[in-house]
């Protein structure tokens, strides 16, 4: 994968006893979209976060030339900066890296918390095409909508303005990449073997990922429980309390005696 490798953004609260979540990012966004939820989550445990290849603070590196890169610049990331196995949680691709994740690397998490991820792509062509027209065109076409299929319309201004704004700083040719790269995501093997506790969460107003994907993931991971919710897709930054909870959950059923 040479140089495609992922830089923690933020790390902090390595203290012996205290629960490390790792926040795994949906494209086209940066690790700022967390920011309601880590406000929230004050010191309860501590956090990870970290940019995509292309995007935010990992401008100068290269892009990934599939989802597989990601999953391994992701594991690369966990062993270089948790000291221990962490409650990963992912909104999006970042929640279907965590299902690879726990599926082959169950030594680095303890629990996981899936927000609106998709099984599988329905269609690799639409990121194609989508690469091609962004290209083209810039990300200004697509940042006019983002509202609509992130956000519901109760979000809070300043939250979609800024994920807005952080979306329009991306690097085109960076997001363009990833977005060929996610065309052959498919984690429907990996969840059946996905072992450690999880929290699924669907938001009924996702119109960017087909919430049936929620159930279908919460179905294959024996250990997993679906919490549907209100929200959008973007669920973190719209209704982090929601977040919190089920990070809370996945947490304490880490700690149960496990059969």
């Amino acid at each position: 994968m040479g140089d495609r490798v992922m830089r923690a953004g933020a790390t902090g609260g390595h203290e012996p006893g205290r629960p490390v979540v790792a926040y795994g990012n949906s494209l086209g966004t940066t690790a700022s979209m967390w920011n309601p939820l880590l406000k929230a989550a004050g010191e309860d445990f501590g956090a990870i976060t970290y940019e995509l290849p292309g995007h935010g603070i990992d401008t100068e590196h290269g892009a990934p030339e599939s989802f597989d890169d990601l999953v391994r610049a992701s594991e690369e990331l966990l062993l270089r900066e948790a000291q221990e196995p962490v409650v990963y949680c992912g909104v999006s691709l970042g929640g279907a890296i965590g299902v690879r994740l726990a599926a082959d690397h169950p030594e680095l998490i303890r629990a996981l918390v899936v927000v609106n991820a998709p099984m599988a792509q329905p269609s690799p062509a639409f990121w194609h095409d989508r690469a091609e027209a962004v290209g083209a065109s810039g990300l200004d076409p697509l940042a006019t909508v983002l509202h609509e299929r992130w956000f519901s319309e109760s979000a809070d201004t300043y939250v979609v303005e800024a994920v807005r704004r952080d979306f329009r700083s991306l690097p085109v040719a960076g997001y363009a990449a990833a977005c060929r790269a996610i065309a052959d995501l498919d984690v429907r093997e990996a969840a059946g073997r996905v072992r450690v506790p999880a929290v699924v969460l669907s938001a009924d107003g996702d119109l960017a990922v087909d919430p049936s994907n929620s159930a279908a993931l919460a179905e294959a991971m024996p250990q997993a429980a679906l919490r549907r919710v209100s929200g959008a897709h973007l669920l973190p930054a719209e209704n982090p309390a929601e977040v919190l909870a089920a990070i809370h959950l996945a947490i304490d059923l880490s700690e149960e005696p496990q059969s």
